[in-house]
């Protein structure tokens, strides 16, 4: 796996040795260019891909007022949502992609079948679900520390509605979520 480092009196982020400037790879991968196919161009494999994700969301910072994501949410089934991405910034595609690709490379290995529109599909699922469960423990430690889940929320929000304690089981059910009470009395999702 190479290292990042900067080059040049800009100070433009590369990997380090090959030089290969980390904002030319993730534009490849926010215009969804197939993972074998950004190894073959610049001669890098899957990992400094992700390296150079995880450098440009650390580094470019984020703010609520310049990044975001618009949703469109419509019913699906019967009290079912259907939630799409319409339009978002780079810089939370690469942070949703690399939540995604962090959470599966601790649990299970990264599976190189993986389009990056599957792992911003995971990403989002499993952000969202994260700030609702926090709502629904009336603990915001998600939304509070994690820009990209505040951004996944607002944006979640502004299509469908403020989430509170008052419809947080509601809209966890519509998102296919299913509450469970355990043999100790607590809830689980299922």
């Amino acid at each position: 796996m190479s290292a990042i480092t900067t080059r040049g009196p800009n100070n433009i982020l590369v990997l380090e040795p090959s030089g290969v400037m980390v904002d030319e790879v993730c534009d490849e991968v926010c215009a969804r260019e197939n993972l074998k196919i950004i190894c073959k161009r610049y001669g890098i494999q899957p990992d400094d891909i992700f390296e150079c994700v995880n450098a440009y969301v650390e580094f470019k910072q984020s703010t609520i007022d310049t990044d975001y994501i618009k949703m469109k949410i419509e019913p699906y089934v019967k009290d079912e949502l259907m939630v799409d991405t319409v339009a978002i910034t780079d810089w939370a595609f690469l942070s949703v992609v690399d939540f995604a690709h962090d959470v599966d490379s601790r649990n299970a290995g990264y599976d190189t079948a993986k389009t990056f529109a599957d792992l911003y599909a995971s990403g989002i699922e499993m952000i969202l679900l994260d700030c609702l469960l926090d709502i629904k423990s009336n603990d915001l430690h998600w939304v509070a520390v994690s820009e990209i889940h505040r951004i996944v929320l607002d944006g979640f929000e502004e299509a469908h509605e403020i989430i509170d304690e008052t419809n947080v089981d509601k809209t966890l059910e519509q998102l296919g979520y299913k509450t469970k009470p355990n043999n100790d009395d607590e809830e689980t999702i299922h």
